[in-house]
């Protein structure tokens, strides 16, 4: 099994990466892939969260910035529509989560249920 590992900074875990991610020869059965943008307030919010969760399961997890090149041949191969969204895949199945959301107050805030449904085994 693949651990994730924190790396100092509290970031996405670069080794895991848009790039890294094409260039596997031979996908998990099982695995995560987290979208995001810099500068997406949603992607900010849930942040910490998908971080923490991500660290805590065994299912390997890769993190795609979407305005990268190589971010946006997976959002096209995984067909996402929204930078903070979750897809777990899981054999054949693929499943896609939001993982952030804006209150009626204005306020952005990680989306607990999708992050854990998300990254349930």
């Amino acid at each position: 099994m693949f651990k994730w590992i924190q790396n100092s900074s509290n970031d996405y875990d670069s080794r895991l990466n848009e790039t890294v991610l094409l260039s596997e020869k031979s996908l998990p059965e099982s695995y995560n892939i987290v979208f995001y943008r810099r500068d997406c307030p949603f992607c900010k919010a849930g942040k910490k969260a998908v971080l923490e969760a991500a660290k805590e399961t065994e299912i390997k997890t890769y993190f795609v910035n979407v305005v990268t090149s190589d971010g946006q041949k997976v959002v096209s191969e995984y067909a996402v529509s929204k930078a903070a969204t979750i897809v777990a895949v899981r054999g054949q199945n693929r499943q896609s989560y939001i993982y952030a959301y804006k209150t009626k107050d204005g306020k952005f805030r990680a989306n607990q249920k999708k992050i854990e449904e998300a990254f349930h085994e």
